[in-house]
């Protein structure tokens, strides 16, 4: 009868990858780190057991990125570039006033808060798993959530009759918000 080695426990405090690989018929575990990337290339089967705990999070932290990311985006939208995104949806006086009866201030307003709160909330839960502490890490979690955000966008850019330049500037300011949230969720544990 075949012997399998036993399966590592994984520590409390560190949330380490386990890998079973089976390589020439013997079963092996291995901490997972840069090699998963290559173990298809010379393994039959991997599989994956992960672990992630739920963080503590700084609250304070998460309600000022969304905060953070509410105010860039009243600043981008009215006193930066404002008149140049309503110029380039064309959008009329009259559709102006029809959106804003569309959605009530506190409608709008409160639904952008909760919004920008959540993207917080997961940007922090993804700097604790990533253990970001660096204002450099919080960059690359910015970028890293920036490109999915992005990927999303495209898909809606090129299902509409949007402008590329009404898009450029969107992504333009995720690309800030998103950058800005990751560097104080990083930083500010």
């Amino acid at each position: 009868m075949r012997e399998y080695p036993q399966k590592p426990e994984a520590s409390s405090k560190n949330k380490t990858v386990l890998v079973s690989v089976t390589f020439l018929n013997s079963s092996y575990w291995l901490l997972a780190t840069d090699f998963w990337l290559l173990a298809p290339l010379f393994f039959k089967r991997v599989t994956f057991t992960m672990t992630l705990h739920w963080p503590d999070l700084n609250l304070l932290a998460v309600i000022v990125a969304g905060l953070a990311a509410f105010f860039l985006g009243a600043l981008w939208y009215s006193a930066l570039f404002g008149k140049l995104w309503i110029k380039l949806n064309e959008y009329t006086p009259a559709q102006q006033m029809e959106m804003k009866k569309a959605h009530p201030p506190v409608v709008f307003f409160g639904g952008m808060l909760l919004a920008y709160w959540l993207m917080a909330t997961m940007m922090g839960f993804l700097c604790n798993w990533t253990k970001a502490d660096t204002w450099l890490d919080g960059v690359c979690v910015g970028l890293i959530v920036w490109g999915i955000v992005q990927a999303v966008a495209i898909t809606t850019y090129i299902s509409s009759l949007k402008r590329k330049e009404v898009f450029m500037l969107d992504g333009a300011y995720q690309l800030c918000y998103l950058v800005l949230a990751g560097i104080i969720l990083a930083v500010w544990k």
